[in-house]
């Protein structure tokens, strides 16, 4: 019964979430171009839930509101420490950035993004610093772990961020930054 306590709440948020940021992602879901995308990150996101038996959430389009064009966010129920933390995120990053490059797809509309923006930096550091990602922790009551277990993870401007929960409001609160070329575990 728990259990299905929990696969609610996290449908609900999910909704809440989609509701939330409707406006934003209407403009998406008319264009082909990014239907077809979104098809590719849902399969992406999928694949890595399956892949790091994580529960992938949702797809975020410009939605963390760091200036991220493509974004997904996941739930891990299990425990992670700092150093856990960071083999997964830089993992997790590592594949997305692979996927970024890979799918023609994704590379073309970055390319098209990072001209119509006309940014000083290279596609390159575009590309890092305009995906992102969210891996929340919680527990089977829908509790943030404490710590020295981490809350949330996450990824945006090309640099990762590691949260633990305060105790009291469980309310995020960052212990850790590094880019994705400090983290170690995206070479």
């Amino acid at each position: 019964m728990k259990r299905t306590n929990v696969l609610f709440f996290l449908t609900s948020v999910a909704i809440v979430l989609l509701l939330i940021y409707s406006d934003r992602m209407s403009k998406y879901s008319t264009n082909k171009e990014w239907r077809e995308i979104q098809y590719v990150i849902d399969d992406f996101g999928k694949k890595q839930a399956r892949l790091r038996e994580l529960r992938f959430m949702t797809i975020h389009h410009e939605t963390m509101g760091k200036d991220v064009l493509i974004g997904v966010s996941f739930m891990d129920s299990r425990n992670a420490t700092l150093e856990q933390g960071r083999i997964s995120a830089g993992g997790l990053a590592k594949d997305f950035l692979t996927l970024n490059y890979s799918s023609d797809l994704i590379y073309q509309r970055l390319s098209k993004d990072f001209t119509e923006r006309r940014r000083k930096k290279s596609l390159d550091d575009f590309i890092l610093d305009h995906f992102g990602f969210r891996l929340a922790y919680w527990d089977k009551n829908m509790n943030r772990p404490q710590a020295p277990y981490l809350a949330e993870i996450q990824y945006y401007n090309g640099v990762f961020h590691y949260y633990e929960a305060d105790p009291k409001t469980q309310a995020l609160r960052l212990i850790f930054e590094e880019s994705y070329t400090e983290n170690p575990y995206t070479k």
